[in-house]
């Protein structure tokens, strides 16, 4: 699992506070796709929340995924980032960092197609980054079920995720052991009268399963 201390960063937004201090707003969850491209979920990034120009990622010199991360240090690294490609409909977003190359391996992008309901998946992301701690969570589950969601006439391939996420993990990685493969993308929990919105939990409702997009779909934006 040690591939994913690098590959999963965190994604974040530059403000201006109003004494004149820059602090960094952490939006979600990312992973490198390429050596340049990050995918992220459209929701974290959008102009209605963020200023795009101001997006960053946030990197982490983790380099064993059983090592104690030190929640007491608030120093981050950062990197400049910038949209090259979004697809409201299927929720996804493309990042690319300036001036920098990822240097490590990365694992392949799959497909639901490749697994059966009650198959086991891993979580890979952080889990607490809004409310401002950052500790990459590793998580395992099932998939619950396998659906076809439908946004302005677009129906893409989803999978149901029998855990409740935060929402630190839109845009986490959602992986096969068995198949060494990103199997897809996690969106958010799974509330078909509100259709495919991003990851939100409220004191007065929880929900009990997540959907995430198959990977499939990262590949025709890159």
């Amino acid at each position: 699992m040690n591939i994913f201390t690098q590959q999963v960063i965190t994604i974040g937004c530059i403000k201006k506070q109003d004494n004149g201090q820059k602090v960094i707003q952490m939006l979600g969850t990312g992973f490198f796709i390429t050596k340049d491209k990050i995918v992220t979920t459209h929701q974290a990034i959008h102009p209605s929340n963020i200023d795009q120009n101001e997006l960053v990622i946030l990197m982490t010199d983790l380099g064993d995924i059983n090592q104690y991360q030190d929640t007491t240090n608030h120093s981050v690294q950062y990197i400049q980032a910038t949209v090259c490609a979004t697809d409201p409909f299927r929720g996804l977003a493309i990042l690319t960092p300036t001036d920098f190359s990822f240097p490590h391996t990365f694992a392949p992008l799959g497909s639901f197609d490749d697994v059966d309901v009650a198959d086991v998946v891993e979580l890979i992301g952080y889990p607490y980054c809004v409310e401002g701690r950052r500790v990459l969570t590793y998580q395992t589950t099932e998939i619950g079920a396998k659906i076809l969601l439908e946004s302005h006439a677009i129906v893409s391939k989803h999978a149901l995720i029998n855990t409740r996420a935060r929402s630190g993990l839109s845009g986490a990685v959602i992986f096969s052991r068995k198949l060494n493969s990103i199997l897809g993308v996690l969106i958010g929990s799974y509330a078909p009268e509100t259709q495919a919105s991003a990851l939100r939990e409220t004191n007065a409702r929880l929900h009990q399963t997540t959907h995430c997009i198959s990977a499939e779909y990262i590949k025709e934006m890159i």
